[in-house]
């Protein structure tokens, strides 16, 4: 596992990106947006495939993550339940355990780049986040994390603020 700071779309040529997403398919912020936006079709094929893959109210768990035929290299990584929510700690968790034992048995899997997963709009930190990464440390797929440029954090430092005010008068605690 190794660390870099820059843009996590610069290792799609060499790398499948893991985007943080929600278990209802929608994806209209953050790395999930850009994704979007790259890749037409992207969030109606993953939200018919949450659909598909609930069980009440709930995705069920051994669906995720979602690696799409039409999009081989995206791996969908639900980091919340649903979009307006925070990030979930042991969903993280468990989702990094399914990426790490899926890889792992496949004979010359292919190098994963990963950003901070569930930081950003799902209110996190790197401090609480990073050492569930350390279930990826001793393994022989090449994992890369992608930390964000400074000058994008201070980018998105309003819309983040913005988006978390919307949040909190739609879903209050």
């Amino acid at each position: 596992m190794t660390e870099v700071q820059g843009d996590l779309w610069d290792f799609l040529p060499t790398h499948l990106i893991v985007i943080p997403t929600n278990t209802v398919g929608v994806m209209g912020r953050g790395l999930a947006a850009q994704a979007r936006d790259r890749f037409p079709g992207l969030e109606t094929a993953y939200r018919a495939y949450c659909q598909k893959h609930k069980s009440g109210h709930k995705m069920v768990r051994s669906e995720y993550p979602v690696c799409l035929a039409a999009f081989p290299q995206l791996i969908l990584f639900p980091v919340k339940r649903h979009w307006g929510s925070k990030a979930d700690l042991d969903l993280i968790r468990t989702n990094l355990c399914r990426v790490q034992s899926k890889f792992a048995l496949e004979p010359g899997a292919p190098a994963v780049a990963l950003p901070e997963l569930g930081c950003g709009f799902g209110e996190l930190t790197w401090k609480q986040v990073r050492p569930l990464f350390e279930i990826l440390q001793d393994s022989q797929v090449k994992y890369l994390i992608v930390h964000p440029e400074a000058s994008l954090g201070e980018k998105y430092a309003s819309s983040f603020q913005l988006a978390k005010s919307y949040r909190d008068a739609r879903f209050p605690s």
